[in-house]
């Protein structure tokens, strides 16, 4: 057999396997991005998709968290027994503006929202990875506002290329031991004990050393590329006809600007202080944001009762749930009309 027609058979075999892979990866969708529409009993591995579904689970939730990593330590039962509003939290990381308009959107159409509480990241404005991942789920495509253009997010190509992912591939092959969320599931956080977070010696199990190593980590990572951009122009204007929008429908809004670890911020205003100056005129800019229903808190220059270890900290700027009851329960719960 000549190399020329081993080539071919090769080349063939190859083309064969690539398309029962994406054949497969089609037929099973694990991670619904060609979902039409957002149905809650769906099995499914697209995070995004799942917190939807959280929506449509519970359409008497009254109030909505929207946060990055930042927010998975707020217990939604807690801030729903302070509150006394049933409350989702449909925080997801890296989230960026896109990502969390989309759930508002989505949120004020399926359920009976009152309050929508937003954790302010400063990187949330600029141009996120995450926010271009958002356009992959097509049932949430609806609820998409366009702000940076679609340009910007290949979506086409992005669905392709998890057609013959490894990780499309391993999920399609275990579709059948997904299971659906449980009925106490408001989102991220309903699994913590709030209880235990409230108690005096709680701690997040970080030693001393530990935790300066994750804050230096962190640190090196957000000033590298996740926080050295100033927030784009199109993104503020979007978050300005949001807060509109919320006014329009009485629906009220809380933005908690949230801190960093003291040892974090100390270095950003030493070392990278042009980054210190745009989160100082970001937070300006937020405060600026008024109007009846609307409350900017600022938590920035640290939590209440901070000692800066492990009680209130994991790394240098995730908190842990000690830190949230700290911050959220020393605010009033009735914003000012």
């Amino acid at each position: 057999m000549s190399s020329k027609k081993s080539l071919l058979i090769l080349s063939s075999l190859i083309a064969l396997f690539l398309a029962a892979i994406v054949g497969l990866n089609l037929a099973v969708d694990p991670y619904c991005f060609l979902c039409k529409e957002i149905d809650a009993n769906q099995k499914t591995r697209n995070r995004r998709y799942q917190i939807a579904q959280i929506i449509l689970r519970n359409p008497d939730a009254e109030q909505i968290i929207l946060g990055s990593s930042r927010g998975e330590s707020t217990s939604p039962h807690w801030l729903q027994q302070v509150s006394g509003l049933k409350t989702l939290n449909l925080s997801y990381p890296a989230a960026g503006i896109v990502t969390k308009t989309s759930f508002i959107d989505f949120a004020l159409k399926h359920a009976q929202i009152k309050k929508v509480i937003w954790y302010a990241d400063y990187f949330e404005l600029t141009k996120t990875f995450v926010d271009g991942d958002v356009y992959k789920t097509k049932a949430l495509r609806p609820y998409i506002q366009d702000i940076f253009s679609s340009s910007t997010f290949d979506q086409s190509s992005e669905i392709l290329k998890s057609l013959i992912d490894w990780d499309t591939i391993r999920a399609s092959f275990r579709a059948s031991r997904y299971h659906l969320p449980p009925s106490s599931d408001l989102g991220e956080g309903s699994e913590l004990d709030y209880t235990d977070c409230a108690k005096p010696g709680f701690t997040s199990q970080v030693s001393r050393r530990g935790l300066s190593n994750e804050i230096d980590i962190l640190y090196d990572r957000y000033v590298r590329g996740i926080i050295n951009k100033p927030p784009a122009n199109e993104a503020k204007e979007a978050f300005k006809n949001l807060v509109a929008k919320l006014q329009n429908q009485h629906v009220e809004l809380e933005i908690v600007i949230l801190p960093y670890h003291p040892q974090f911020i100390a270095r950003l205003k030493v070392e990278h202080p042009d980054i210190y100056t745009n989160h100082m005129e970001w937070i300006s800019w937020l405060g600026q944001i008024k109007g009846p229903g609307v409350r900017v808190v600022n938590f920035f220059e640290g939590i209440p009762h901070d000692d800066q270890s492990s009680k209130f900290w994991v790394d240098g700027v995730h908190f842990t749930c000690k830190g949230v009851i700290e911050m959220m329960g020393s605010l009033d719960q009735n914003l000012p009309k």
